[in-house]
């Protein structure tokens, strides 16, 4: 792929009913090169991590995070990070 990235990020808090839909949403754009990081922000749905992991194995733009809480993790190194596809 060439072209500028786009990074999209996607804090879940007790979404998983919802997070199939956003997922499959952001795969039908026509624009291909980019990096999904979802982060559990703490979610006290189960079904959370479940879905994450399934979607990270299955693409590898995909990366899962299960931080304690989104202002215990350091977001922004993680982007500069990730930022290098």
């Amino acid at each position: 792929m060439s072209g500028k990235s786009v990074g999209v990020i996607i804090p879940i808090y007790n979404t998983s009913k919802y997070l199939d839909k956003c997922l499959n949403y952001i795969y039908s754009q026509t624009y291909q090169n980019i990096k999904i990081m979802l982060i559990n922000d703490g979610s006290t749905d189960k079904k959370v991590d479940e879905v994450m992991e399934d979607y990270a194995n299955y693409d590898d733009y995909i990366e899962a995070n299960h931080p304690t809480s989104i202002e215990n993790y350091n977001l922004q190194n993680k982007i500069i990070i990730s930022n290098k596809i």
